[in-house]
């Protein structure tokens, strides 16, 4: 229930800041939109999911750099989900800073907590 709710809020946001802000953020139509919100959903999990389980790893050998880095990965995930969605035809968010207030937006807006 959590992951549909998630999809409903990354699709709800990202047509709003499409609507908004069309120069940055272009979404060419409604099934991009749906697929885009979907995709966004479970790479941001799946990459969550990856950095605890290297966390959990990591932090018995009391490697506090690697645990940083960790923790900083699990941050900026919403980050990497949209680089690696860029390359999907009909999805583009122009320039690194949006991409940043995007997905800190949506991270805000998530009820995933990993």
């Amino acid at each position: 229930m959590k992951f549909f709710l998630n999809v409903v809020i990354n699709g709800l946001i990202l047509g709003c800041v499409s609507d908004l802000f069309p120069e940055i953020v272009r979404i060419d139509s409604i099934e991009i939109l749906i697929t885009v919100a979907f995709l966004l959903t479970i790479i941001t999990t799946i990459i969550q999911l990856l950095c605890v389980f290297i966390m959990i790893i990591v932090a018995p050998g009391n490697r506090a750099i690697l645990l940083a880095i960790g923790i900083v990965i699990v941050l900026f995930s919403g980050i990497i989900a949209m680089s690696i969605l860029n390359a999907l035809e009909g999805f583009e968010v122009i320039g690194f800073w949006p991409k940043i207030l995007l997905s800190f937006l949506v991270s805000l807006n998530s009820t995933n907590n990993v």
